[in-house]
């Protein structure tokens, strides 16, 4: 993973993987424990869904934690989620658009 043009070692596993969602737990990284629950929901107009997210983490303490506090903090989740957001709604834009001239 890139931080910018910072490369960050991280591996995580995927767990209870259902229709409604799944959880990423870091296994090795920067971080001393993080945990990514994703969930899908049914969205406010028919068809559609929601996706929530809860993050739950631990920095390390020292140095690295210094850093991790800098690299992942509130600004950088707002904006991480942000263009998330932004970039699925690109994709699916593009292909609706796709389905509808084929």
């Amino acid at each position: 993973m890139w931080f910018g043009p910072i490369p960050i070692y991280w591996v995580a596993v995927h767990s209870n993987v259902t229709e409604n969602g799944f959880i990423d737990s870091q296994q090795q990284g920067p971080m001393k424990f993080w945990m990514h629950t994703h969930s899908f929901e049914e969205g406010p107009e028919a068809g559609t869904t929601t996706l929530r997210d809860k993050i739950e983490y631990e920095h390390q303490g020292g140095l690295k934690g210094l850093f991790t506090k800098a690299l992942f903090n509130t600004m950088s989740f707002k904006l991480m989620f942000l263009y998330r957001k932004l970039y699925l709604q690109y994709i699916l834009d593009t292909r609706s658009h796709a389905e509808k001239l084929a």
